[in-house]
C-alpha cells in the first residue's frame, strides 16, 4: 500500500536499530522499502551515497520492468482487504490467469477471508467448483463403459511396452488423465480434465480433440465453457471439501486430482474394479505423495468393494 517508508520512519522513531531495504524495492510480490528512499530520508547530506544509488537504480529499474516486482493496484487491494500477497503474485505472474477479471477475483478473495495462502481458495475465488446447488445437466452423451477399465497417467513406467496385456488393452474402456507422453489421445475412449490450470493450459488442444471429455462442466466459469466447443462433454461436477463424498452428479474432494476425480466418477457408475497404469507415485520428500495416498485410502474406506489394480510399478498402495 506504499507505506513501507512511512512505517520504517515510525519504527526508527520507536528506537528500531536496523531497517531493511532493497534497491528499487526489489522483492517478492509487492516488494520492500526502497533503499534509495531510506538514504534520501536518513542520510540527506551524504552525496556519495546518493551518487551510487542513482547508478544502481538505473540498472535495477531495467530488471524491475522485466520482472514486474513492486506494488500495483492489485497489491494495494490485497493490503486493504487483508489478502495474502501470494494470491496476487500467482495471478499476475502466470499468463494462464489472463482470461479472468482480477478485480472480481480479489473481491471474492475478500469474501473468503484469504489471510493465509491456500491455492484451493484461489479456485473458489475464480468461481471454479461452485459449491452452491445447480441444476445438473443431463449426463449425455453417455459413454458405454466396458467390463474392464484402465486409467492412464503420465508416469515413466508406461515406457515398458509389456506392462499391459494387449488383450486387456483392446477389451478395455481406456481413460486418460490430461495428457501423456506415452499414451496418445487417439488410443483412448475418454479424456479427463478437472484441474483448472490444466484446463486453461490445454484449452487450445481441447478445441481439436474429438474424444469424449469428462470434466466438471457445470462447475467451471462461463468464460471457459464458451471456449470448449467439444460437444462430447460428459459432465461430472466437483466441489471442494475436506472429506471425499460422491453421488451420480458430483464428487466432493479436498483437491482437484485427476486420478481421484476419475475413480469417483467410475465408482458413482457402479464400477468396483479399476485398472490404472502410469501412476508411479512420488518420492518420499514430495508433499503430493501423502495427499494422493490419503485420498485413495478415503475412497477405499468408503467403498469396501473397490479394487484398484496397478498394471505398472508404483509407490502408491492400493
Amino acid at each position: 500500500m506504499n507505506k513501507a517508508l512511512e512505517i520504517s520512519i515510525m519504527a526508527s522513531n520507536c528506537d528500531a536499530k536496523w531497517i531493511d531495504g532493497t534497491i528499487q524495492g526489489m522483492g517478492r510480490g509487492p516488494g520492500n522499502v526502497k533503499t534509495e528512499d531510506l538514504i534520501k530520508y536518513f542520510f540527506k547530506k551524504d552525496r556519495n551515497s546518493k551518487k551510487y544509488i542513482k547508478i544502481l537504480s538505473k540498472k535495477f529499474l531495467k530488471l524491475k520492468n522485466i520482472y514486474k516486482w513492486g506494488t500495483n493496484n492489485y497489491y494495494y487491494l490485497s493490503g486493504l482487504y487483508k489478502i495474502h500477497p501470494t494470491f496476487i503474485q500467482m495471478l499476475i505472474s502466470d499468463s494462464r490467469y489472463g482470461n479472468f477479471d482480477f478485480t472480481h477475483i480479489i473481491k471474492n478473495l475478500k469474501k473468503l477471508k484469504a489471510k493465509k495462502y491456500n491455492p484451493n481458495i484461489l479456485y473458489l475465488a475464480m468461481n471454479f467448483y461452485r459449491n452452491k446447488t445447480v441444476k445438473y445437466k443431463n449426463q449425455s452423451p453417455n459413454i458405454l463403459l466396458k467390463k474392464n477399465i484402465i486409467i492412464f497417467g503420465n508416469g515413466k513406467s508406461l515406457q515398458d511396452k509389456n506392462a499391459i496385456d494387449k488383450k486387456l488393452f483392446t477389451d478395455s474402456t481406456k481413460i486418460l488423465i490430461n495428457r501423456s507422453n506415452y499414451i496418445k489421445e487417439r488410443m483412448v475412449d475418454l479424456i479427463v480434465y478437472c484441474h483448472p490450470l490444466r484446463l486453461i493450459t490445454d484449452m487450445h488442444l481441447l478445441k481439436k480433440i474429438n474424444k469424449y471429455l469428462l470434466m466438471p462442466d457445470n462447475s467451471i466459469p462461463k468464460i471457459l465453457q464458451k471456449k470448449i466447443i467439444n460437444k462430447n462433454i460428459v459432465n461430472y461436477d466437483l466441489k471442494l471439501g475436506s472429506v471425499i463424498k460422491l453421488n451420480k452428479n458430483y464428487i466432493t474432494m479436498p483437491k482437484p486430482l485427476g486420478l481421484i476425480y476419475s475413480l469417483g466418477y467410475l465408482v458413482s457408475r457402479g464400477i468396483n474394479k479399476i485398472y490404472i497404469a502410469g501412476f508411479d507415485g512420488f518420492e518420499s520428500n514430495n508433499p503430493f505423495k501423502d495427499e494422493t495416498q490419503i485420498y485413495i485410502n478415503q475412497l477405499k474406506k468408503n467403498f469396501k468393494d473397490l479394487k484398484i489394480i496397478s498394471l505398472t510399478k508404483t509407490k502408491l498402495k492400493f
